[in-house]
């Protein structure tokens, strides 16, 4: 995103990590309609007890925003 915002050119950024960056003006949307491929995201914990809060809050982050709907 910094390079993006820094110069001319374009970057492949979620709506969710660059919508601030959007509505201060800083970076504009462009091709819109397009969608890159699919890729995966593995979220690795010990297997064993409780997980922290702040782990489970960033797994339940991934789930809303990340996962599949098709």
């Amino acid at each position: 995103m910094p390079a993006a915002i820094a110069g001319p050119g374009i970057a492949a950024l979620h709506e969710f990590i660059a919508r601030q960056q959007v509505a201060e003006g800083l970076l504009e949307p462009v091709l819109t309609g397009w969608s890159g491929t699919r890729s995966s995201l593995y979220l690795v914990t010990p297997p064993n007890g409780p997980k922290p809060a702040r782990v489970r809050a960033l797994m339940d982050f991934f789930i809303e925003h990340l996962s599949r709907t098709d």
